[in-house]
């Protein structure tokens, strides 16, 4: 009796397990950069956003 509801609940669990674990993944970084001065070049900006994606993978 005990094995027959085993074999019924550990596949479920294991289902609900991997779908609550896959839900939970990201789906890639996100990451916003603004400019330390609001009147900054283009060029300032683009240094700013690749320090802060090199900040955040370290």
């Amino acid at each position: 009796m005990k094995r027959g509801l085993l074999r019924r609940i550990v596949p479920v669990a294991s289902a609900v397990l991997l779908a609550g674990t896959l839900a939970a993944c990201e789906t890639g970084p996100t990451s916003y950069a603004y400019p330390t001065n609001p009147n900054a070049t283009y060029g300032q900006v683009e240094r700013d956003r690749m320090d802060c994606e090199a900040w955040a993978r370290s």
